[in-house]
């Protein structure tokens, strides 16, 4: 839903495959109808699909289940109190036996539940990371490799990112060089024959679910988030944050705001409008500080 995206920068190689995140709006019971079986696994809560593409609403009986499973409590109300003070994966395994994580069917693919907020206008937001055994395709970062913190479009600038353009199906100028961009935009695909998040990133896709999903933008804590203090890195990574992050500290040049700015689907920035994107360090952590 996630949240980032964006980094081999800072060593994400570890979580790709891809790692995937949907900041996922929850609707109350009371907007959905009809119901599914859910199920436990052995190491994880397992909730079925909550949604029904074929009559466009979403399961009430399986949103309930990913509510308590969430909160302990099978009511919207518990799930927007819960929301208010933020909980992460860590709090949803102590709601579940203190080693249950929970994953949850959505659009058709399995989704890792990883932190339930509000967004900035209060609606409560769980952010989903695409479950790594569901995960069907591979990617290169990007189409070029040159270590250059001043370069227009830096190799490990997310926004102009072979992954984010065109594996995840956002859209824009995928960068060959540090210099410069195609002259012809990729157009995001349609069809999930054609790309396997199409209906996650394009309202035009059939059984699309893009108006269920928040984009960075709407949500604070990724303006401003910092890997510094969420990891054991000692500087600020690029990519972090879309807007400032808190605490900057920078190594060198590697403070890529103002970049790529020829279009706006290449300004560092431009992730913020996107419904799929990779999660950040300072959302995953490293392996000396899981978050």
């Amino acid at each position: 839903m996630t949240k980032g995206r964006k980094i081999v920068i800072c060593a994400l190689a570890a979580v790709m495959s891809i790692l995937l995140a949907a900041a996922f709006l929850l609707f109350s019971p009371r907007r959905t109808a009809l119901a599914a079986r859910g199920d436990d696994g052995t190491s994880w809560v397992i909730i079925d699909e909550i949604y029904d593409a074929g009559k466009s609403i979403f399961k009430a009986e399986n949103l309930k289940k990913l509510y308590e499973a969430l909160t302990g409590a099978d009511t919207f109300a518990s799930v927007q109190s819960a929301a208010g003070s933020g909980k992460t994966s860590a709090d949803f395994r102590t709601q579940n036996g203190g080693t249950k994580n929970v994953s949850v069917w959505f659009g058709g693919k399995k989704w890792d539940a990883v932190y339930l907020t509000k967004d900035k206008s209060g609606n409560v937001v769980l952010d989903l990371w695409q479950s790594a055994d569901n995960v069907t395709v591979k990617s290169r970062w990007a189409n070029q490799s040159i270590d250059n913190a001043m370069a227009t479009y830096p190799s490990n600038m997310y926004s102009t990112s072979l992954i984010r353009v065109q594996t995840l199906n956002n859209g824009g100028y995928a960068s060959t060089n540090i210099s410069t961009i195609p002259g012809t935009p990729y157009t995001p695909k349609t069809s999930e024959s054609e790309n396997t998040y199409a209906r996650f990133t394009s309202s035009k896709a059939t059984d699309s679910v893009v108006s269920y999903l928040v984009q960075p933008k709407n949500v604070a804590y990724q303006e401003t988030e910092n890997a510094v203090g969420n990891s054991s890195l000692t500087y600020t990574c690029p990519n972090d944050a879309y807007g400032t992050p808190s605490g900057a500290k920078w190594y060198n040049n590697y403070n890529y705001a103002g970049r790529g700015t020829a279009h706006d689907e290449t300004k560092y920035e431009a992730w913020q409008n996107d419904y799929l994107w990779l999660p950040s360090l300072a959302e995953t952590g490293d392996s000396d500080t899981a978050n």
